[in-house]
């Protein structure tokens, strides 16, 4: 299977400290990856090296072959759009108008909106569930909502690679599904590959293709779900006991903590 983001023996530190070491995998066009760890362990700063955020000490970051680092910015955005982890406002600004933002790629300059733009915006806002929000201000919507317009955004970029930290943190267990289903949905019937890293370890076995597990800057594992979310990887990296149980028809296990209680 093609990789469209291929990552060799990627180290970086801000000083000294390592906080990625020896990181080597390969993500395959198409698929929905999810990258796992506690806090602390390197994801965050791992999707930083990705999209070119920060830049790896020792390694390789390529994108279809090339290093992430040859691209020049709005070249490199017509391939790659990134939602990060804070998504907050602190202008006013419509929905909509939010979401055309995600178009600077293709503005030439001293050139205002195109009818194309305006069609790249309808269509993410209806694919994401957002449409009918458009002249809503954007800070006055639910965070869920808020979260699905910047993936709209990111999508009128028209991306091959999206790349989402932590897209479903502080919202209600409805709205990480939401969200989720839209990126599986995106993954699925666009054919946009998904990076994202994740907290929960049932939801991102449900969705994910791959899973990649970290800790302490270290990948210490890489693979299908099942093979990933294995008791003893969980034990080594969250330093908790589980019980996996299979559920019928399901190629992931659903992992439950045991306890004492």
């Amino acid at each position: 299977m093609n990789s469209i983001l291929n990552v060799e023996n990627v180290e970086f530190s801000y000083d000294k400290a390592p906080l990625l070491e020896d990181i080597d995998f390969n993500v395959p066009s198409g698929s929905f990856v999810s990258i796992l760890g506690p806090n602390g362990s390197g994801k965050t700063t791992l999707l930083k090296n990705l999209c070119g955020l920060l830049s790896p000490r020792k390694g390789t970051i390529s994108l279809r072959n090339r290093k992430i680092g040859s691209f020049k910015h709005k070249e490199f955005a017509k391939t790659v759009a990134v939602v990060h982890q804070s998504s907050s406002m602190g202008f006013s600004f419509s929905v909509f108008d939010t979401v055309l933002m995600g178009r600077f790629p293709y503005v030439k300059k001293l050139q205002g909106e195109t009818t194309e733009d305006i069609q790249a915006a309808e269509e993410a806002m209806k694919n994401t569930g957002v449409w009918h929000l458009r002249e809503k201000d954007i800070r006055e919507i639910s965070g869920g909502e808020r979260q699905r317009v910047m993936i709209a955004r990111a999508l009128t970029q028209e991306p091959e690679l999206l790349i989402l930290d932590e897209p479903i943190s502080n919202l209600d267990i409805k709205f990480q599904i939401n969200i989720l289903q839209v990126c599986k949905k995106l993954n699925k019937e666009k054919g946009i590959t998904i990076v994202t890293t994740l907290h929960d370890i049932n939801l991102a076995g449900q969705y994910s293709d791959y899973i990649l597990l970290l800790n302490k800057g270290k990948l210490v594992s890489q693979d299908e779900p099942k093979n990933v979310l294995t008791a003893e990887n969980i034990e080594k990296v969250y330093d908790i006991k589980v019980e996996l149980l299979n559920r019928d028809g399901h190629e992931f296990p659903y992992i439950v903590p045991q306890t004492s209680l």
